[in-house]
């Protein structure tokens, strides 16, 4: 296997582990997306941020939220706000029209 294929193997298994809080941060973000009017563009430190609120744990999966089809790349890194992450730059994404 390429370190792709293992990659996607790996999401795909985080995704199902934690299929209930990915579906309804997912939910959740696409909600935001469709109702705010001044915030068009997401990061995975927002989603981050509202499953810490709710209480859910996504682990890995964290990195499948805007992986559903529903979203798509700017095109444009932001560096995490996430200490953990040590400013690692994260993709913004946007919801589909």
């Amino acid at each position: 296997m390429t370190g792709k294929q293992l990659k996607l193997k790996g999401m795909a298994k985080s995704a199902q582990k934690h299929k209930e809080a990915l579906e309804q941060v997912r939910d959740a973000m696409r909600w935001k997306a469709l109702s705010s009017l001044r915030c068009t563009e997401w990061t995975a430190d927002d989603a981050k941020t509202y499953a810490d609120f709710c209480g859910l744990s996504l682990g890995n999966a964290a990195g499948s939220v805007f992986t559903d089809g529903n979203w798509e790349f700017t095109g444009r890194w932001v560096p995490s706000q996430r200490p953990e992450a040590h400013r690692r730059y994260i993709r913004v994404w946007r919801l589909k029209k």
